[in-house]
């Protein structure tokens, strides 16, 4: 809180980047929790304090009746002859501000803001799993429960080693979630994998603790390895983070994790790079195979290699994991120079094609493009081995296009104009300069801001601020690769020309429900429709409206008198696709 907003956003997005999904991989869910909160505070302080709002409101509506369930279990456990202790959670704000982004629901649609835990001490002769089903069925003979909602991750613990069995119950008119775990779940739960290994006495090869230990190791590798740009596989160990897992076996029966979608190859990099290096071939469930064959759970992996066979450029096409990318970008760049002189070859022979010459301001914009931090010869070099291709060029050379989506009234378009060297210690200010045609900024076509929205700039290779909201992935991206780039910003006081939003709509379908929602927007409001899509089906309708708005309060002020239209039961604010 302290930081200069700038720094300050450097370090939230590479937490949501990178160390947020690191700590779900490895199920300190505690940390987790606290680092997405900590995000949302800064990046949605608006929602943060609304959603907290109606949480402590719930706390103080609700308390009496958790207490009471709570109080319940504790004597059915009791009853079943089961040490066990009894605690309530509620839902974060983030993770409730994050089901209603993904879902598109208001907060009154989320039915798991409630949970109770189990927590039980094992019984001498039962196994743990049967103590929790045996909880289960008590509950379930007393309390009306969502079969859809049940959760068995007892049976088959998530790859991170969490344990547990969720169901969701119906108490006094409201859902509640009750999820039964024994201590050394709990531990697990709580603290990772690092309570996993403090509750195992050794771990063989294939064990899950084995393949975590291995994973992170190469992981480490990557980012200490000298020879390559760790930020070129920030997204491919970003990606691995939120990927599902698979167990493949090794010709002598051990078991080792990928994630799903490794090839052939991907495995022969994982178990050693000079195996990766060499492989001509593979053999799966004893059928030999191509290199680039897709790996299911449960196969069995045989590679065969080669002391004269080198690794190709084309492998990368198909490569899915950070590691063997990693491994192979290293043995292709061993070829240095070379690979630097036919990058510079196919460059210049393509901008030839278009009469352009290679000179600074086009190498500006192309390594600001492509994300190129050490110079010429790292984008040589990867045009080269095909880490970079150049069918976008004509994509890459007009970046200075004018901005689309800030429009004025009559839809003249405002031309964005550097500002000259940015000082990034100071905020940046978001203007427009009507009589000259101008705007001090470029608004992204990823997550289009509008005035009041909270949003940071990043300072482009032609001196442009482009804007990106806080909460879009891409400028997580960015900020997490291209810290340097960035600059705190504000908004001037009033803006004459207007922004694009789009308001997704939905409720009972009649006759003149859509004169009435146009005559609200354009004859009350006085708000420009760009594009209205509506459905109809079965008495309902759903659509979205796509329109121009000066800032954020203008368009709060449409979706609150759009709520207002009999039968509408559905107005809030979505992101353009």
């Amino acid at each position: 809180a302290f930081m200069p907003e700038y720094k300050r956003e450097k370090i939230l997005s590479e937490t949501m980047y990178i160390f947020i999904p690191l700590a779900h991989r490895l199920g300190l869910y505690n940390i987790k929790s606290e680092m997405e909160n900590i995000w949302m505070q800064f990046n949605e302080p608006h929602e943060y304090v609304r959603i907290q709002g109606i949480l402590d409101g719930i706390v103080a509506d609700k308390s009496d009746n958790i207490n009471r369930l709570v109080r319940e279990l504790g004597q059915i456990t009791e009853k079943a002859g089961i040490k066990a202790r009894i605690l309530k959670r509620l839902k974060t704000p983030y993770s409730i501000w994050r089901k209603m982004e993904r879902q598109n629901v208001p907060f009154e649609e989320i039915f798991d803001i409630y949970a109770v835990r189990i927590i039980f001490e094992p019984k001498e002769g039962v196994s743990e799993r049967e103590l929790c089903w045996s909880i289960f069925s008590q509950i379930t003979e007393r309390y009306k429960y969502n079969p859809a909602r049940v959760r068995d991750w007892v049976s088959e613990p998530k790859v991170n080693g969490y344990e547990s069995l969720h169901l969701t119950v119906m108490f006094l008119g409201i859902w509640i979630e009750v999820q039964i775990r024994s201590e050394r779940m709990n531990s697990i739960a709580e603290r990772g994998l690092a309570a996993h290994w403090a509750y195992k006495d050794g771990s063989s090869a294939g064990s899950p603790d084995a393949d975590m230990d291995r994973w992170l190791k190469y992981v480490q590798d990557i980012l200490e390895n000298p020879d390559a740009n760790a930020l070129q596989f920030l997204d491919n160990i970003h990606k691995e983070l939120l990927t599902s897992e698979i167990f493949v076996f090794t010709p002598t029966g051990e078991s080792r994790s990928l994630p799903k979608g490794a090839t052939a190859l991907d495995f022969a990099f994982y178990i050693h790079s000079q195996i990766g290096r060499h492989a001509i071939a593979a053999k799966v469930n004893m059928k030999l195979v191509t290199l680039s064959t897709v790996l299911s759970n449960g196969d069995q992996v045989e590679i065969i290699t080669s002391d004269s066979a080198l690794p190709k450029r084309e492998w990368l096409d198909f490569l899915s994991t950070s590691k063997a990318r990693s491994c192979l970008v290293s043995a292709l760049s061993e070829t240095g120079q070379n690979n630097v002189r036919k990058g510079r070859e196919l460059l210049t022979e393509q901008l030839a094609m278009r009469g352009i010459r290679v000179h600074t301001r086009v190498m500006r914009k192309l390594l600001d493009y492509y994300k190129i931090g050490g110079g010429k010869d790292e984008l040589y070099t990867k045009i080269a081995i095909g880490l970079i291709d150049l069918a976008d060029l004509d994509t890459v050379l007009k970046t200075n296009a004018r901005e689309r989506d800030v429009q004025m009234w009559g839809f003249k378009l405002l031309t964005p104009v550097s500002q000259g060297k940015v000082d990034k210690k100071q905020q940046f200010l978001l203007s427009e300069n009507v009589d000259a045609g101008t705007i001090s900024f470029r608004t992204s076509d990823c997550c289009h801001p509008i005035p009041g929205d909270t949003v940071m700039g990043v300072i482009g290779a032609d001196g442009i601020v482009t804007i990106h909201k806080t909460t879009c992935q891409n400028y997580i991206n960015i900020a997490s690769t291209q810290g340097g780039s960035l600059v705190a910003v504000r908004w001037s006081r009033q803006f004459v020309m207007s922004f694009l939003a789009r308001i997704a709509i939905g409720g009972i379908d009649r006759i003149g429900v859509l004169g009435d929602i146009s005559d609200k927007i354009s004859n009350l409001l006085s708000i420009n429709i760009r594009k209205i899509s509506i459905e109809a089906h079965d008495e309902i309708f759903e659509g979205y409206i796509d329109l121009y708005v000066h800032d954020r309060s203008a368009l709060d002020n449409v979706i609150k008198a759009l709520s207002e239209i009999k039968g509408m039961e559905k107005v809030n604010r979505i992101e353009i696709d």
